[in-house]
């Protein structure tokens, strides 16, 4: 810029140009050295703000590589990391998908079966249809109880039968340890099925395998397959399963409703010490709570004499399985009752309610004397 400037000819001309500019525009002669200043510090701002992009222009040249020894170490362990990267995501990918298939099948519920064929949709046949109404089948889910559950799937096996096919319900907890009765067409089995409920009693298995074995070609002359609709209660199950215990059967086929996250809390015993209770001693009223599950739980315990509220405790039970003992002093010095007489006294102790109702209370009769 100094030199383009301090060259003497071009400044003469730089005065020539401004002075015909100034003559043509202007009528009279002016100084022109205050134009000549700006325009001076213009062009030399023009010039310096080039210099930033020529500096950029400038750094944009490629740096140069310099082979260093450790590094060849580091990028092996990264490529290293990289594959165990790739194959867990594999894996992962892998899990999720299985999960996703595995909860498909699980919403299908399928039947699982030792002979490998459930039903011949051309030959009629005749189902034996084992009903698992025991108390824990009456466990409330969100669509029902586990016994409406398993009714829902034993109507689907009951639509799918050929034409033609016999049905045979055997209730698994009732009177004479078990019911049963055979049916010609399907729309009296339905009928059927819908009228067993749950009963405050157990259902071991042992036995209700040994009605569907007497039902063998004993009604209807036609090809047997048996089927369990059970929430697979270990207590109901024997701990082993001799070979002739089911060595009759032509095959059994299992249908599991029970429920993952099961827990429930019941009233397992209530007992009044000494058996007896009189008017001028308070009694002493034993009750034990247990409870099974994988969440803790607190409950209210309620004790009612004759349909009255007399007593009431809150406790605490842990996760797993978890065993309470209680004591209730009650005096009964209210009872009606003549001397050398007893009278007879109802007393219950009941739980806050939870997905099993059925199991949330225990009543017995007390004599007081």
């Amino acid at each position: 810029v100094s030199h383009l400037f301090n060259s003497h000819t071009i400044h003469k001309l730089w005065q020539d140009a401004a002075a015909q500019l100034f003559v043509v525009h202007q009528p009279t002669q002016m100084n022109l050295q205050p134009h000549l200043t700006s325009l001076n510090f213009a062009l030399a701002g023009v010039l310096c703000a080039c210099g930033p992009i020529i500096i950029h222009l400038l750094n944009r040249r490629r740096f140069r590589r310099v082979h260093w020894a450790a590094m060849d170490f580091l990028l092996e362990a990264f490529r290293r990391e990289r594959r165990i990267l790739r194959i867990r995501d594999w894996i992962v990918l892998a899990l999720r998908t299985l999960a996703i298939l595995f909860f498909g099948l699980a919403l299908a519920r399928p039947f699982f079966s030792s002979s490998g064929q459930i039903l011949d949709s051309n030959s009629p046949r005749h189902a034996i249809l084992l009903i698992d109404n025991s108390l824990s089948m009456a466990y409330r889910t969100m669509d029902g109880t586990l016994l409406d559950r398993a009714k829902r799937e034993a109507q689907q096996l009951i639509d799918a039968l050929p034409e033609g096919s016999h049905v045979t319900l055997i209730r698994t907890s009732g009177d004479n340890n078990g019911f049963r009765s055979a049916y010609r067409n399907k729309a009296d089995a339905l009928d059927a099925l819908q009228q067993i409920q749950s009963v405050d009693r157990s259902s071991p298995v042992r036995e209700s395998i040994r009605l569907a074995g007497e039902s063998l070609g004993e009604a209807f002359p036609l090809p047997d397959q048996v089927f369990l609709f059970t929430d697979m209660q270990g207590r109901n199950w024997p701990n082993e399963f001799e070979e002739d215990f089911v060595s009759k059967l032509p095959s059994l086929s299992v249908c599991d409703v029970s429920m993952s996250d099961y827990q429930n809390t019941w009233v397992a015993d209530l007992q009044i010490r000494d058996g007896v209770a009189d008017l001028s001693t308070p009694a002493t009223i034993l009750a034990v709570v247990e409870h099974r599950g994988a969440k803790s739980r607190q409950v209210l315990v309620t004790l009612s004499v004759n349909n009255t509220i007399v007593a009431t405790r809150r406790i605490d039970l842990s996760a797993g399985h978890a065993v309470r003992e209680l004591s209730f002093e009650h005096a009964f010095s209210d009872v009606d009752v003549d001397p050398g007489q007893a009278a007879a006294v109802a007393v219950r102790v009941s739980l806050s309610e939870d997905r099993l109702p059925m199991d949330d209370q225990r009543s017995m009769i007390i004599p007081v004397v």
